[in-house]
């Protein structure tokens, strides 16, 4: 379930882009969630009658509130007041209601489980050995000219450069983790393998021109280096920030080199991310995003109980900040909802970095995505963020000490039904 949250849609858009023109694009994605729901369903039979399924009904209250809300809003503005939206609020092949239930809601219940150490480790490895083929396939295919490269980004046409780039961050976050916590035995290729994906991911992330993968990178990294002070000696955390430092080195070195294959992607990822946030700062009024989050701030305002709609009404479009979205389409009650269930997830997320070894990059991939979702993504489209919250709440439930209080530690285990 991990591996699929965190790689199940780049895998699936890979193969639409190598093979999209002679494959229906819908059966291609229906196949992709269509395993994601039978994943679900064997991990809950199954874990059931192991006794692993874990209840958190204080915390399930604001989710399943706030998810109730949001649904009912959907269904009201697509089915009842027929609004058009636009491309941005629909998938192309089907209503964002399903793809909210199919895709992003049922896969949260795949989360409420008891992974052991090794099921974690070994879904980090699977999540980074299928990104690494994405940002590998999606570098062949620039160069090849089967790679879509939007207004100077990197990106297919199924996985925007935004998507792409969090790619890039989640190999980089995961690569670092794996090597920080690799075993005695075979550290050295874990080490060279990881190096590569460290690389492979950053020339991803400035390929991408996109601001949220970078922030996202930043705020996991320095929660890994957190992580480090409390999980790692002195000794192994000096030889790993000499390590750090030569990667760094290698790094420039390589991105600074004249190569056709490299420098053309990053010099337009760096003069988008540039740009973008220049316009942001200096444009900030006529600037799209901008304008498309203060007007759902404003819609919000004028409409506070119930909200005004599941899109900012004047361009169709989704204010790209799933809390102002919340507010806009849910109202103060699913707004408030929202922030409880985030707030709790964080929570629990700096009790996993604090406490977990093998578990901690749970954490850091929700931590991620809660910061991507300040600059992107729609609720109904955020399985990632949704998914790794309740996994996170989930490691930190089994973990938290018996004095812990508030939701977090009132929970109830299912009996053994086996």
């Amino acid at each position: 379930m991990y591996t699929l949250a965190i790689a199940g849609y780049p895998c699936s858009a890979l193969v639409r882009a190598y093979w999209g023109r002679g494959f229906q694009s819908a059966l291609v994605s229906g196949v992709v969630r269509g395993l994601i729901l039978l994943v679900v369903a064997y991990v809950l039979i199954a874990q059931t009658h192991r006794g692993r399924l874990v209840y958190k009904g204080a915390w399930l209250r604001p989710l399943a509130l706030f998810w109730f809300l949001y649904l009912c809003r959907m269904v009201f503005d697509i089915y009842i007041a027929d609004r058009s939206y636009g491309a941005t609020a629909y998938t192309g092949e089907v209503s964002p209601v399903f793809y909210a239930l199919l895709v992003t809601l049922c896969p949260m219940f795949g989360f409420l489980v008891r992974p052991s150490e090794r099921e974690l480790r070994l879904a980090a490895t699977c999540s980074v050995a299928l990104l690494a083929v994405v940002c590998v396939s999606t570098s062949l295919m620039e160069q090849s000219r089967h790679f879509l490269i939007a207004t100077g980004r990197l990106g297919l046409a199924e996985l925007n450069p935004i998507s792409l780039g969090q790619c890039g961050t989640t190999l980089v976050v995961l690569s670092l983790h794996l090597m920080l916590t690799s075993a005695r035995r075979g550290r050295i290729i874990s080490i060279c393998l990881g190096i590569g994906c460290c690389l492979f991911g950053s020339y991803t992330i400035i390929g991408s021109g996109s601001r949220g993968p970078v922030v996202s990178l930043a705020a996991a990294v320095a929660a890994l280096a957190w992580w480090m002070t409390r999980n790692l000696s002195l000794r192994r955390i000096s030889t790993l920030g000499l390590a750090a430092g030569a990667l760094v080195a290698i790094g420039i070195a390589v991105f600074g080199m004249d190569l056709p294959a490299v420098k053309p992607a990053i010099e337009h990822g760096t003069d988008m991310l540039i740009g973008r946030t220049e316009a942001d700062i200096v444009q900030g009024e006529q600037y799209s995003r901008s304008r498309v989050t203060r007007a759902a701030i404003t819609q919000f305002m004028e409409n506070p109980i119930f909200g005004s709609g599941m899109a900012e009404q004047e361009t169709g479009d989704y204010p790209h900040n799933l809390w102002i979205e919340a507010f806009m389409a849910t109202g103060v009650v699913g707004g408030v909802a929202m922030l409880v269930v985030t707030l709790e997830a964080l929570k629990a997320c700096m009790l996993v970095i604090k406490t977990q070894r093998q578990g901690a990059w749970v954490g850091l991939i929700f931590l991620q995505y809660l910061v991507a979702g300040l600059f992107s993504g729609a609720i109904w489209g955020s399985t990632a963020f949704w998914c790794f919250a309740v996994g996170t709440v989930s490691l930190a439930v089994l973990r938290a000490p018996k004095r812990a209080a508030g939701p977090l530690a009132r929970e109830r285990v299912l009996p053994d039904l086996g």
